[in-house]
C-alpha cells in the first residue's frame, strides 16, 4: 500500500496482542473499529471495505509498536505478580474491564486513518510519501477546531498555569486520548523523520554576490527597477548574515525607524562606528514607539559595508516617499515575499556554481538546500564559530526575540531610554559584527 507500508512480520505481531501488547495501548480488533467507524459489518467481495480494514489495521500495529517488547513484557509480568498475590491475600483481583467498547469513534480513529492515508501523497523532501511533521498538522487542525466547538465548551474543560507557566488543561478532544497518542509514537518510530536543511551561505559567496551588484549598480544600461531591487536584495540579504535573522524577521525592518536612526553611531569619538537597524513589531501590551533595535558595525572585519547599503535604501525610500511601513518593498508600498528573496538568491547562486565550483559543488541544487529561511543565519552562525566568537556573544546576538520581548512583554522604557540603554552595551553587543 506504498512505501511507508513498512511491513510488520506477516501478522505475527498483531496476533501478539493476546499476550499483552494491548496492555499499554487501548485494542479492538479490526472488525471491532469497523463497526464503531460504519455502524455495520464489514462486507465480503467488497474492495472499499478490505481497503479501509488494511487501514484499520495499520493504526493497531502502529499503537502497538510505540513501545519496546521489552516494556511490554515487563507490564504482563507484573501484572501476572498483581493477581497472584492477590490471590494469595484471598481477594478477587478487581482489573478493568478492557471491553467491549461502546459504538462510536471517541478516540480519534477517523483522523488517525486520514492522516495514513495522507501519508502515501507525495512529499517535498520524499517522492514515496509526506513527513510525519507535516501529516502530524492534521491532529494539530482537529484539535483546534475541538477545542472552539460547543462540545468542548459545555464539558467545562479549563487550562491554568502553575508558577512556573507551564500550562495544564483539561481537555476531552479524541486526538489527546491514549489511544491516539500511542498510535502518534508508534507511527514515528515506524516513519522516523527525514529533514533537509538549509545549508549555510558562505560569507565569500555573499561577497561575491554583493560585488556583482555592485558591478551591475554601476552599468549605465542596468535599468532603473534591477537597480532598485538590487539594492533591496542585497542589503536583506546583508542583514540577514550580519545581524543572523532568519526566516521573514528581515522583513520586521521599518522604514521610518531605518531613516530616523541613519543618525546614530556617527560620532566622532565612537571607537567601533555603527548603525542602529530597527524592527517593528505590533506586540500586545505596548504603546506608543514599538520597534526591537539591533546595531551593526557600519564595515565588518571582512569588508560587508553595512551602512553603505542601508542608506541606499534609506536613499531610496525617502525619494519615494514611503517613510512608513516595511523598508524591504516595491514601489507600490507592497511587501517583499520571502519567495521573490529566494528566486533572486537562486539565480545568483546558479551563476556563482558555474564559476566558483570550488564554493558550491556542481551536484547540489541551489534551489533545494539555499534559501533566506534558515541559510544566512546558519552561514552568520558558522562564520562566527569560524572566528571563535564566544557563546555569550553569539546568543546575546542570536536571541533577540527571547531577550527583548515575549510576545510583547518588553520593558515599557520609551524609544530613547531603549536606546541608551543599547548605547551603553554597544561593546559586547558590537562584539559578534565586528569581525564577521
Amino acid at each position: 500500500m506504498g512505501a511507508v507500508w513498512i511491513k510488520d512480520k506477516d501478522d505475527n505481531r498483531f496476533l501478539s496482542a493476546r499476550n499483552g501488547d494491548f496492555l499499554h495501548f487501548p485494542f479492538q480488533c479490526d472488525t471491532c473499529w469497523f463497526i464503531n467507524l460504519k455502524f455495520r459489518l464489514p462486507r465480503e467481495n467488497s474492495d472499499s471495505d478490505a481497503r479501509l480494514l488494511e487501514y484499520i489495521r495499520r493504526v493497531n500495529l502502529d499503537g502497538m509498536w510505540s513501545r519496546e517488547p521489552g516494556t511490554v513484557n515487563s507490564i504482563r509480568l507484573n501484572l501476572k505478580k498483581l493477581i497472584k498475590y492477590c490471590k494469595e491475600l484471598n481477594l478477587e483481583p478487581t482489573l478493568p474491564e478492557l471491553g467491549p467498547w461502546p459504538i462510536g469513534d471517541k478516540v480519534g480513529f477517523q483522523v488517525a486513518l486520514a492522516q495514513l492515508r495522507y501519508s502515501q501523497e507525495q512529499g517535498q523532501n520524499a517522492l514515496t510519501h509526506v513527513q510525519f511533521d507535516t501529516i502530524r498538522k492534521l491532529r494539530t487542525s482537529y484539535s483546534h477546531i475541538h477545542e472552539v466547538s460547543a462540545t468542548a465548551n459545555s464539558s467545562y474543560t479549563h487550562a491554568f498555569r502553575t508558577l512556573l507557566g507551564k500550562l495544564f488543561t483539561n481537555s476531552n478532544c479524541p486526538t489527546q486520548s491514549r489511544f491516539f497518542r500511542k498510535f502518534m509514537e508508534g507511527m514515528l518510530e515506524r516513519m522516523g523523520k527525514q529533514t533537509k536543511s538549509n545549508m549555510p551561505l558562505d560569507y565569500k559567496i555573499l561577497h561575491l554576490i554583493l560585488d556583482g551588484y555592485e558591478k551591475e549598480l554601476n552599468n549605465e544600461s542596468v535599468p532603473d527597477n534591477r537597480k532598485r531591487w538590487i539594492n533591496m536584495c542585497g542589503t536583506f540579504y546583508l542583514l540577514g548574515f550580519v545581524l543572523s535573522l532568519r526566516g521573514n524577521e528581515g522583513l520586521m525592518v521599518e522604514a521610518h525607524g531605518l531613516v530616523s536612526h541613519l543618525h546614530y553611531g556617527l560620532e566622532e569619538d565612537e571607537e567601533h562606528p555603527y548603525i542602529v537597524i530597527p524592527f517593528l513589531g505590533r506586540f500586545k501590551n505596548e504603546e506608543g514607539e514599538r520597534w526591537h533595535l539591533m546595531i551593526s558595525v557600519g564595515t565588518t572585519g571582512s569588508g560587508f559595508q553595512v551602512r553603505k547599503w542601508i542608506e541606499r535604501i534609506a536613499r531610496i525610500l525617502v525619494e519615494e516617499e514611503q517613510v512608513v511601513g516595511p523598508a524591504f518593498c516595491h514601489r507600490n508600498g507592497r511587501p517583499i515575499r520571502v519567495t521573490e528573496l529566494d528566486e533572486e538568491l537562486h539565480m545568483q547562486l546558479e551563476s556563482l556554481q558555474a564559476i566558483h565550483p570550488h564554493l558550491i559543488e556542481s551536484k547540489i541544487d541551489v534551489t533545494e538546500w539555499f534559501s533566506v529561511f534558515r541559510s544566512l543565519r546558519r552561514g552568520s552562525t558558522a562564520r562566527a564559530g569560524e572566528l571563535d566568537i564566544s557563546d555569550n556573544v553569539t546568543n546575546l546576538h542570536n536571541r533577540w526575540r527571547t531577550t527583548e520581548y515575549f510576545k510583547g512583554n518588553r520593558s515599557t522604557s520609551n524609544m530613547r531610554q531603549y536606546y541608551t540603554s543599547l548605547r551603553l552595551t554597544r561593546k559586547v553587543r558590537l562584539k559578534y559584527t565586528l569581525n564577521l
